[in-house]
Parts: structure tokens; C-alpha cells; sequence
């Protein structure tokens, strides 16, 4: 059964085919999804994505009329997550802010590997050292490129409070 799917671009994926062919069981193994900078879905299609129990790594990057409170109401409801299993979750480009990627961490500490928040006016530097010190166990893939906040400062920090990271994209930053 197919275990990675890669959608990203796909401009005619719409919620209803996200929902009635990726959700309802046509995939029940699938374990990686990209929909990537699918510009039609939204928050009604995401929350559909809680019916892939198998899911452990997820990029919404790029998905513009989806929300970080999508996000986070999906990561909430999701089974992979009350399990511990969803250890990647890229969502870029979404409009986050120190607050919403706090959320996240709440309901992500302790098995989240791989984390992107990038394109996020509304992060701060502290913000960032603060909330992702949280994940110092964990974390070892962090994308924060074109966050303003992202500065020499933040980058120290994180630097010496994430001792796994092993990948730091901070691209524009």
C-alpha cells in the first residue's frame, strides 16, 4: 500500500477531492503527505486529514487559505498525535505567530523531529528560542526561513538550546 503520497502544486485539488479520494480510505497506510501550495484547500479539507491514522509527517506549506487554527485543531483531533507518532509537520507560509506555534508545541512536545513555521512575519525572535527550547529533546529539522524575527540573536539561541538540530533552514532571514 502506498505510504508516501506527494501532492504538492496540484492546483485543481479541491477539499472535496482531498476528502472523498485521498481521506476515505483509498490510502488506509499512508504515513507521508504533501500538499504543498494545493491554493484551493482550506481548513474543511485539512480537518478531513484526521482519517489518516497512519500519518507521520504532513507539509501544508504554501496552502494560503489555510490557517494556523486549522492547523492546530487538526494536530489536536488527529490520532497520530494523541499516539505520539506524528513527528514532521511543515505548514509555512501560513501566518503564524508566537502564540499559534506555542499551541503547537503544546500538543507536540516529546515526538515532534521536524518543524516549519517559515514565511511568518508574526514570530518572534524570543518567541522562538522560548517556545522551540521545549522540543530540545526532540527537534532535529527546523525550516524558519523569511521570519523577520529569525536574527543573530534568535539564531544563537536556538543554536545552543536545540543541541539535535541537524538541519536549520533560515533562508531570507
Amino acid at each position: 500500500c502506498l505510504g508516501t503520497l506527494d501532492v504538492s502544486g496540484v492546483h485543481g485539488l479541491t477539499d472535496d477531492i482531498l476528502t472523498d479520494v485521498i481521506c476515505n480510505g483509498s490510502f488506509p497506510r499512508l504515513r507521508r503527505l504533501s500538499v504543498k501550495n494545493c491554493r484551493k484547500l482550506t481548513g474543511k479539507g485539512i480537518a478531513a486529514l484526521s482519517k489518516l491514522n497512519k500519518l507521520t509527517a504532513l507539509d501544508l506549506g504554501g496552502c494560503f487559505n489555510i490557517h494556523p487554527n486549522d492547523v492546530i485543531s487538526l494536530v489536536q483531533s488527529h490520532p497520530s498525535t494523541k499516539k505520539g507518532r506524528l513527528t514532521e509537520l511543515y505548514a509555512s507560509g501560513l501566518g503564524w505567530t508566537d502564540v499559534a506555534l506555542e499551541e503547537i508545541v503544546d500538543l507536540t512536545e516529546g515526538h515532534l523531529r521536524g518543524l516549519g513555521v517559515g514565511f511568518s512575519p508574526y514570530i518572534s525572535g524570543p518567541g522562538l528560542s522560548l517556545i522551540l527550547s521545549r522540543l530540545a529533546s526532540t527537534l532535529d529539522r527546523l525550516a524558519v526561513p523569511f521570519c523577520p524575527g529569525m536574527d543573530d540573536a534568535a539564531a544563537a539561541a536556538l543554536g545552543s538550546k536545540l543541541p539535535n538540530l541537524a538541519v536549520l533552514d533560515i533562508r531570507g532571514c
